[in-house]
């Protein structure tokens, strides 16, 4: 009897401590998600530095958010600031080998830079995984060539 008593003790006292885990990590996730919409929202009005702490702070929420590398190195880009453009999308690309909008993306800012053998490269692949800009993009690049 004693030994039930125990268990259902244990029960109760990790129980709670496993739920709010839970549910801290799905507030996590929520918050995540408002600061990328926020994000997306702060680019589309071109106040390009809060889109960039807008994004940040969802991926600080959720560090695996490929969406929100790819999304905040857009907005380095539209800055200007391509190196940290390329970074992000090479985030993105690591935490999603499947996301062809950040190898199209990423291509046009390896074009910036004139290292055209790595634009190519990668509006190959997003044009392979069925991304329309990356299949033109590729064609543009190959005729100019």
């Amino acid at each position: 009897m004693r030994h039930i008593f125990a268990v259902v003790i244990a029960i109760l006292l990790f129980c709670p401590a496993s739920i709010f885990a839970e549910t801290k990590e799905i507030g996590a996730e929520d918050m995540a998600k408002e600061w990328f919409e926020k994000g997306l929202k702060y680019d589309i009005d071109k106040d390009y530095d809060k889109a960039i702490e807008a994004f940040s702070k969802a991926i600080a929420l959720k560090p695996d958010y490929a969406y929100a590398y790819t999304n905040r190195g857009l907005v380095y880009y539209n800055k200007g600031q391509h190196d940290r453009a390329i970074e992000d999308y090479n985030k993105a690309i690591a935490l999603d080998p499947n996301d062809a909008e950040a190898y199209n993306n990423r291509g046009v800012a390896y074009a910036v830079k004139r290292d055209m053998e790595r634009a190519i490269s990668d509006y190959k692949k997003a044009c392979d995984m069925g991304n329309e800009l990356g299949c033109r993009n590729l064609k543009e690049v190959s005729q100019n060539r």
